[in-house]
């Protein structure tokens, strides 16, 4: 996980993804789109939901991808929906993929948690459209 920034923020941002590429490119286009983002980086969904169980209250946004191994994005939103229910995490959930005609992606979008589907590679204008989502 990639340290929190020093300076002052008003929203975390954990971005979950198990390709290094996709989670350095979505990592530097919110730092360099959403001035008041900490963006967390996660390489597996096990790891991110240890980091919610500890500070679920902080985070405003999950970034995940949905297709991953070991635990996919489908396994987490389940252990989410958990946390949520005992009032461990509250974060709005954007599911982040390149392929949005997959199963397992239809099946995510519907969850209760996901809030909005962002395409990869995400665009600045997607990063806005998330920043807008944090507003609400």
């Amino acid at each position: 996980m990639s340290a929190p920034s020093t300076r002052e923020t008003k929203h975390v941002v954990m971005v979950v993804d198990d390709r290094e590429d996709d989670l350095y490119y979505a990592s530097v286009i919110l730092q360099k789109t959403c001035s008041d983002c900490d963006v967390r980086t996660y390489l597996n969904s096990e790891q991110a939901l240890e980091d919610l169980r500890t500070r679920g209250h902080e985070v405003d946004l999950v970034l995940l991808d949905v297709v991953m191994p070991a635990m996919n994005g489908l396994e987490f939103l389940r252990a989410y929906a958990d946390l949520q229910q005992q009032g461990r995490a509250r974060a709005k959930v954007a599911v982040h993929s390149a392929f949005g005609d997959l199963p397992e992606v239809s099946a995510a979008m519907s969850h209760p948690s996901v809030a909005h589907f962002v395409e990869k590679p995400m665009s600045r204008d997607t990063v806005r459209a998330l920043h807008d989502l944090l507003a609400r």
